[in-house]
């Protein structure tokens, strides 16, 4: 089964070149005046395949959902089949496969959300990451300002 290797939030994320690009990477509170409210956020991976898994195809999921469980959005994309005449890393190692997402997220209300990670409709998340919707207001430093 496909391994994974991180998952990280980020303001903009992109891959060139087998690369992942981050801009603004690693956070878990999203800070907003007034809900509702949606704020642009990359999602950034690198997912590990041995040569076998590389020569197949695999889906990948996101669910974002509020702490009821209420289901704001999924989104899938696949990754692989690597071409059979392609390069193959060395022996042991797998494939490093960079993945990039960028979408709105919607914040309808404060308080705490999850981001969860399936690969291939397996039932158990892979990974997840809470995130909090703060109100602007509780930013560090003087009247809410970094």
């Amino acid at each position: 089964m496909p391994e994974l290797d991180f998952m990280v939030t980020a303001d903009y994320v992109r891959v060139e070149g087998g690369v992942l690009h981050m801009i603004g990477a690693g956070f878990d509170t999203m800070f907003t005046a007034v809900v509702p409210a949606a704020r642009q956020v990359g999602i950034g991976m690198r997912v590990l395949l041995d040569v076998a898994e590389a020569r197949v195809q695999h889906t990948i999921t996101l669910l974002y959902q509020a702490a009821d469980g209420q289901e704001l959005f999924r989104i899938s994309g696949t990754i692989g089949p690597a071409p059979a005449d392609g390069p193959m890393p060395p022996e042991g190692r797998p494939f490093g496969v960079p993945v990039a997402f960028n979408l709105p997220f919607p914040m309808p209300t404060y308080g705490d959300y999850s981001l969860e990670l399936f690969v291939d409709d397996e039932p158990e998340a892979v990974k997840s990451i809470t995130l909090t919707v703060a109100p602007l207001s509780a930013l560090p430093g003087p009247a809410g300002h970094a």
